[in-house]
């Protein structure tokens, strides 16, 4: 049962987090911009990306990957490509998830990067969020956390809701850093990207062309 005192206590509690937001809103209503973010962040129904990783190893050594990405609900094609190699395409038309090569089977829901996003998304709320920043021509949120020598920064896109950049480094020396832009749209809207007959590049190629500029 729960006693008067922890009444009194989680009744303050709540009162001084919704004082912190409603500051929060006062204050971009008073200098103007883009709103502070609102939990939980999700995706659009219809979401697609360029995304170049590129991972340093504690030894220098560097690795590097592309991936080009369109998901309209449950479907979903996704192509990806490591520096030297042909790309590897997974296509979902929402019943069955086709692959172009053959690799480790997994359910289509480990393969969908959009869970990734999402996951990274729920610990938002323990990162210390850091304002409006820029990234190339886009207002993001930002966000920080350090955890036992490891660092994590993450810049939301307020407008789309897609990462635009993922900074994360280690205690041993190792970095990763996700760069993500826009792709054409007439890439993103070509007929047939769901249809898994369709398993030859359609979006690498202005994927690679796009994480150039």
């Amino acid at each position: 049962m729960i006693s008067r005192k922890q009444v009194i206590v989680r009744s303050l509690a709540a009162g001084v987090l919704a004082g912190i937001g409603v500051s929060a809103y006062l204050v971009w209503k008073q200098l103007g911009g883009p709103p502070p973010p609102q939990y939980p962040l999700s995706l659009p129904a219809r979401v697609s990306w360029a995304n170049r990783s590129v991972t340093l190893m504690p030894d220098k050594t560097v690795r590097s990957l592309v991936e080009a990405f369109v998901g309209d609900g449950r479907n979903f094609r996704l192509e990806v490509a490591i520096t030297g190699k042909p790309p590897v395409i997974w296509i979902y038309d929402g019943r069955a998830l086709t692959v172009n090569v053959k690799v480790p089977e997994k359910p289509y829901n480990e393969i969908d990067p959009r869970n990734t996003i999402l996951g990274l998304y729920g610990t938002l709320p323990s990162f210390k969020y850091r304002g409006v920043k820029s990234v190339g021509d886009h207002a993001c949120w930002a966000f920080e956390r350090r955890v036992e020598g490891a660092r994590s920064r993450i810049w939301v896109d307020v407008k789309t809701v897609t990462p635009r950049q993922v900074m994360l480094s280690y205690p041993d020396g190792r970095t990763d850093t996700q760069t993500y832009v826009d792709l054409p749209t007439h890439r993103t809207r070509q007929p047939g990207l769901f249809d898994p007959t369709h398993l030859n590049p359609m979006l690498i190629p202005s994927a690679e062309a796009m994480l150039q500029n």
